[in-house]
């Protein structure tokens, strides 16, 4: 499963991403190479965050980018989740499953600008709530993170995030907690800004054993044939709870202190003197 840190305000996305692919066999998670994480439309000003299926990642993609009548990314927004049972029933039914919305298979949380509004949006979706009901976010103040996974809503489970050091450290407590919880974090970390003036990607880092990584790639065979395990929802709130980050792995920022104009100044300065006339 894939990790995202996310920095959302209503004038930018900051999204933090990584690149490398694990594939679940069995309880073992076996990585397996590198790959791009996050979906990026820069025409329409869009990313978005998947989880769970590559496959239907690849393939809503494609939709996405072929649906060229759209007038905006707001109406694009409107035919995800068509567009995403669409192809993960697609996939369901090349692998053998009849009824994908029991197991939790896909999920996609979406970032745009939008130009109707003149701010920042965001949507997600997820094929085993209500077979990709729409579900809108609210925003969080500046420099509050959100941490994907997320199941269901968007929430801040690290506060505090203020720079790309503190995302990093967030990473590497999913990648130490591996084992527990599933997730597989690594290869090189992305960053993704998007805002009214498009969309912009950096690599920012790259993870120890990143080299390493790329050679076992070589020689791990992921089979095409064979059926994929997918979660339920209950075991991956279970993963997400084994990984210690809010407390353990992130310094928390202390809140900024407003900025004043001169009247405001002079009305403080003021009132510290009479204060300060007052404990004599």
């Amino acid at each position: 499963m894939s990790a995202f840190v996310i920095n959302l305000t209503r004038k930018s996305a900051t999204i933090y991403s990584d690149t490398l692919m694990s594939h679940r066999d069995g309880t073992e998670t076996v990585d397996y190479g590198m790959a791009t994480k996050l979906f990026q439309i820069p025409h329409r000003k869009l990313v978005f965050c998947p989880r769970g299926s590559y496959d239907v990642s690849l393939n809503l993609f494609r939709c996405l980018m072929l649906s060229t009548d759209a007038r905006d990314a707001d109406e694009l927004i409107e035919r995800v989740p068509e567009m995403a049972r669409m192809c993960t029933e697609d996939y369901a039914y090349r692998i053998g499953i009849d009824d994908h919305t029991k197991n939790y298979m896909f999920e996609a949380i979406f970032f745009w600008w939008s130009e109707r509004d003149k701010q920042m949006q965001s949507a997600g979706f997820i094929n085993s709530v209500n077979n990709f009901e729409r579900k809108d976010y609210g925003f969080n103040q500046p420099g509050v993170p959100f941490m994907m996974p997320g199941l269901g809503s968007l929430r801040p489970d690290v506060k505090g995030l203020g720079d790309d050091a503190a995302a990093k450290r967030i990473f590497r407590a999913y990648s130490e907690a591996k084992d527990l919880s599933g997730f597989s974090v690594g290869g090189e970390m992305l960053k993704t800004e998007v805002s009214e003036n498009g969309v912009a990607t950096r690599t920012i880092h790259r993870f120890d054993g990143y080299a390493a990584a790329i050679e076992n790639a070589r020689t791990i065979v992921v089979p095409t044939d064979a059926k994929p395990e997918f979660a339920t929802m209950a075991e991956v709130e279970t993963a997400m709870a084994r990984v210690a980050v809010p407390d353990n792995v992130v310094q928390l920022r202390p809140e900024p202190v407003p900025t004043m104009n001169r009247h405001q100044k002079r009305q403080a300065e003021k009132a510290a003197r009479k204060a300060g006339k007052g404990r004599r």
